[in-house]
This record gives structure tokens, sequence and C-alpha cells, in this order.
């Protein structure tokens, strides 16, 4: 019988021992409750980057994929009905990626990449129970929920506690979960109802100069590379929420550049930790999974670990009618956005 996939049903288990981590787990599970700070922007942009960054900081829960809790899409922040059952919330929730991390290892390089590494060289143990999930967060649930951010609460809760292999889990000093979800920043409906459940909780947002990111964004979409107008229109879509999300939430809004990033990673990440409220900590500058060092999420072949700035040189794969589509359709709006993150940092 295949566990992980009986874990999501409701067969018995059979194994003794895993009966036995089922009880010790149960009995000894450590609450996440922390203000969530959320990575969010359009794809192709450092969020996957920014997260690896954070996997080891000590005051951080840090969900290494992408935190797909949205619903009915990853990025639509859930609104849930709190009169409905546990069961129910849990399977609006639950990240479908999970079983197969479970059974195959926690994979972040891009699907149409994959075939060019070998198997040691991207992905990691990660040893998870989705039925022990389900069943934390049951009994997280039966303590009581008021609000959705209860419930939420007990998801995160029932994640990390049934992600068996999480080397950070018993640390005191936690401050926050730190995630990354693409896109969500964009709709102004999600970002209310995240800040409705979490008013405590932190957005960065991280803007990437749009000829750059139109090189990597059409590696994955090639059919686009021909329309630069509607491959605009997204990034402006994405450049502008940050800007008005940043208007509405002030200091709740935080706005990077992806070329900072790359070019001074300590300086941009001492930044970042101020205006989270975090301590700043070397592992900041090295993207982990586990402490075990990990390959760019990048749409091109990467040959090392760490922080690389090779994307920024990828312009140069462009036509010169191509930089001229995307300088007349973006640059004035890059100009506002990168003035605005500019007056943040001496603000």
């Amino acid at each position: 019988m295949n566990i992980l996939k009986a874990g999501l049903g409701k067969l018995p288990i059979i194994d003794s021992e895993l009966g036995r981590i089922y009880k010790m787990r149960s009995g000894h599970i450590i609450p996440v409750e922390q203000p969530l700070f959320l990575v969010s922007q359009i794809s192709r942009s450092g969020g996957s980057l920014m997260a690896q960054l954070f996997d080891g900081h000590p005051e951080c829960h840090t969900h290494p994929g992408e935190l797909h809790i949205g619903y009915p899409k990853k990025y639509n922040w859930p609104d849930l009905d709190l009169r409905q059952k546990p069961d129910k919330w849990f399977d609006m929730l639950f990240e479908r990626r999970l079983p197969g991390y479970a059974e195959e290892g926690f994979v972040k390089v891009p699907k149409h990449m994959r075939s060019s590494y070998s198997a040691s060289q991207i992905r990691y143990p990660f040893l998870f129970l989705p039925r022990l999930q389900r069943e934390i967060f049951k009994k997280c649930a039966a303590r009581g929920i008021n609000s959705q951010r209860d419930v939420i609460n007990c998801y995160m809760t029932s994640y990390f506690n049934a992600w068996l292999d999480y080397q950070n889990l018993y640390r005191s000093e936690r401050k926050c979960v730190f995630a990354f979800t693409p896109r969500l920043s964009m709709y102004e409906d999600s970002v209310e109802r995240f800040f409705r459940d979490y008013p405590d909780g932190k957005m960065v947002t991280i803007v990437r100069d749009p000829k750059t990111w139109f090189v990597s964004f059409v590696k994955v979409k090639p059919d686009e590379r021909g329309n630069i107008t509607e491959a605009m229109t997204r990034w402006k879509t994405s450049a502008r929420s940050a800007l008005n999300n940043r208007k509405r939430w002030r200091d709740s809004i935080i706005l990077l550049t992806f070329e900072s990033l790359l070019q001074e990673p300590e300086p941009t990440m001492r930044y970042l930790t101020r205006a989270l409220g975090l301590s700043f900590d070397e592992c900041l500058l090295t993207p982990t999974f586990q402490g075990m060092s990990i390959r760019a999420n990048s749409t091109f072949r990467v040959e090392q670990d760490g922080v690389l700035d090779a994307p920024l040189q990828r312009a140069g794969d462009l036509t010169p009618a191509e930089i001229d589509g995307i300088e007349r359709e973006a640059s004035e709006l890059h100009a506002e956005v990168l003035a605005e993150i500019e007056n943040a940092k001496h603000s």
C-alpha cells in the first residue's frame, strides 16, 4: 500500500513504527502562530531566491517552495466559511505538491530544466506525512476557531509539524513565518484579505528590470515572445500593484529590486531585515534548503550554487526592436518604481 497516497484518505495506518511516529509527534505539537511575511510579485522576479535565502534564518519558519494555500487559485488569498468543518478547510488549504515532494524529494528547478541536471543536483529529502498533517490540523482546530487567522495558524502548525525532518521546529525565538506566493500582490482583494488575517504581517515585493524579466518569461513561455505589449501588460500590472500597495499599506509593504538582491546582496538583506524587524544573519547571503546549498530556480542552466548575477546580463539576448518595445511600454513606470524604492530607503 502506498502510505503517502493512503494518507490523504481514511485508510488505517498499518505500520507500527509509523504509528509510533504519529503518536509522538501528535503529543508534542509546536504551535506556529507567528505573523506571515509574504514575498509576492509577478513570477520570474526573485521570489524563490528570497525564500531560499531565508531558509536558515533563526527567527523564521520558512516555507521552502511556493505557498499554495490560495483558493481557488494559489494567488487568491483564501476566504473561508467558518461555519464549515475542519476537514473542508483543510481540503481547501492543502498544498497539492506535498505528496510529490514527500515521495520524490523537494525540487525547485523549473520543470523544463530538470532533465538538464542529475537528481542528486536538484532533489532534496523531504520527510512529510500528509495524513499526519490533517490530524494535527484537526486537533489544533478542535481547540476553538474564532477567525480565519486561527484556521491558517492551524494550517501552519500542521505543516511544519508534519514535516518530520524540518530542522528548525524547536527553536524558541521565531518571529515570523516566511513564504513566497507569486502574483498574489497583483490582486487588490487578495491583499486586503491577507492584511485582514495578518494585520501584523508584511509583504515584500521584488521588482525586476522589464528587459531581463522578459528574457526569463519567454524562456518559460516561448510563444509569448512575439507579443511584447501583452507581456509588458503583465509586468506593468505587477509594478503598478506594488506602488498602489505601498501607498495604501505603507511600511507593511517593502519594495526591493531584483538587481540589488543580486548585485548587492548584503546591503539589500540588511535593509530588508531592518524593515521586517528581524536580525541580520550571515545565512541570508546563501540560498539553501535545510541548510544545504541549492541551485537557482532559473530558466537557464546554472553550473554553481549561490547568488549569481548572470540573470542581469541577459538583456543582451534581446533584439534592438524588442529593447525599443520594452522601453516604450515600461520605462516610465519602471523609473517611478525605482524612485519609490529609493524614497523608502531614506524615509
